[in-house]
């Protein structure tokens, strides 16, 4: 698992041992980080965030801040290992959380984002309860905010996605990455 652009480019990340984490392949992060062009100063929600991976791909595009939500314990210190490697503690936070204690602490701080992704485990209909929880959420998201969801292509999102506006969707074999722009 590597950095495949901006000025971290190449750096080699470390990953949690023994779990069944599933990162973003290169080629499905490359094809995201094109499409949602430049990461210049904006801010970043890494949601069930595993290795890091897509957080810090956007800290090295030159994201000015994200937060990473993640409950495993071994996955939060590998985050804050790469972190540490990046010299990009002073950028990010790392909330050892689940998604939804994640979401509301945020809500509480009145944060909010220009990109949220999320990339919840397939099967057990966590795509539907994030979505449930980010419509709950909403404010969490700025006028201009994207939503990312990357999921398996055995999970139809399912009912009226309101207030998120499907924009595009990608398919990459069994993934599917699905943008969403948020209605004001």
């Amino acid at each position: 698992m590597r950095i495949i652009g901006g000025r971290a480019r190449g750096l080699t990340l470390y990953a949690p041992k023994g779990l069944s984490v599933r990162p973003t392949s290169s080629r499905v992060k490359e094809s995201i980080f094109d499409m949602l062009s430049s990461m210049k100063g904006r801010s970043f929600l890494d949601l069930y965030a595993g290795s890091g991976n897509m957080g810090l791909e956007a800290l090295s595009r030159g994201a000015s801040r994200v937060v990473f939500v993640e409950k495993n314990r071994s996955c939060v210190e590998t985050i804050r290992r790469n972190l540490s490697v990046m010299h990009t503690e002073s950028s990010s936070e790392v909330i050892e959380a689940s998604v939804e204690q994640g979401i509301r602490r945020l809500l509480r701080r009145q944060e909010d984002f220009d990109i949220i992704f999320a990339d919840p485990p397939y099967g057990g209909g966590y795509v539907e309860k994030t979505l449930d929880l980010l419509r709950r959420g909403y404010s969490l998201f700025r006028d201009s905010g994207l939503l990312v969801l990357q999921h398996s292509v055995r999970e139809e999102l399912g009912g009226d996605p309101a207030p998120f506006m499907l924009e595009r969707r990608r398919k990459y074999g069994e993934t599917v990455v699905s943008f969403f722009k948020g209605e004001r």
